[in-house]
């Protein structure tokens, strides 16, 4: 069976085998797998790109360690760089959730909840490193009325093609000048410092907290 679905984590098992929800999908070696946009539990309105990497996570670890050696990529961006106002208690409230500055936020909760991920991996088999892919030309303002057509257009200028923004995740996935490095975020393949607000352990064990709370995933537990 073969399944293919959006996601912003990339996960590859052993054997190419791989979770997606709650039914085991095989897939090729380096194909992309992940969960759909979801209600969650409760009346949270919760941006999905927040808690979705912890429960994608959750259902595949078991198979992750069972590999001699596994990756866990999760795509971020530049935009992360300037959340402004951050506050977790922030996060469920749809008022503050609209637009382009929802989705600096969850950029950064992305790299937040990889390097809290790469903390409670310490010493397995599994590594977690997160990436922004560049400026590319994806159509991802679309839905956003004019606006998005200018933002679109722009993108089509100055950005860069959807092969090269694959460079980055690509040779996380399989260069073996990577092998067990985790815990870092990188930029046309190399690693890059990201927002000092990043590297907070503690807003990141927070936001796992509440990424656990809304997908009753806790796993690996913190150490």
């Amino acid at each position: 069976m073969e399944r293919r679905n959006r996601s912003d984590s990339s996960f590859c098992g052993p054997d190419g085998g791989a979770v997606a929800g709650h039914e085991v999908a095989q897939v090729r070696p380096g194909q992309r797998v992940g969960l759909q946009r979801e209600t969650l539990v409760g009346e949270q309105a919760v941006d999905p790109q927040v808690p979705r990497p912890l429960r994608l996570a959750g259902l595949l670890l078991e198979h992750l360690r069972k590999a001699p050696l596994a990756r866990i990529i999760n795509v971020s961006s530049c935009a992360h760089e300037s959340p402004g106002r951050f506050r977790l208690e922030d996060l469920p409230k749809p008022s503050g959730n609209g637009g382009y500055g929802a989705y600096k936020r969850s950029k950064l909760c992305n790299i937040l909840f990889t390097y809290e991920l790469a903390r409670r991996l310490e010493g397995e088999n599994v590594t977690a490193n997160a990436l922004h892919p560049g400026l590319v030309r994806t159509n991802i303002a679309r839905n956003n009325g004019l606006l998005g057509r200018v933002v679109n257009f722009f993108i089509g200028v100055r950005g860069i093609t959807p092969d090269k923004g694959a460079e980055t995740p690509v040779y996380l996935a399989a260069s073996p000048e990577v092998e067990g490095v985790t815990g870092r975020y990188f930029v046309d393949c190399r690693p890059a410092p990201s927002a000092s607000i990043s590297y907070d352990a503690e807003l990141a064990a927070r936001l796992w907290d509440m990424s656990a709370s809304l997908t009753a995933v806790d796993d690996p537990p913190a150490r």
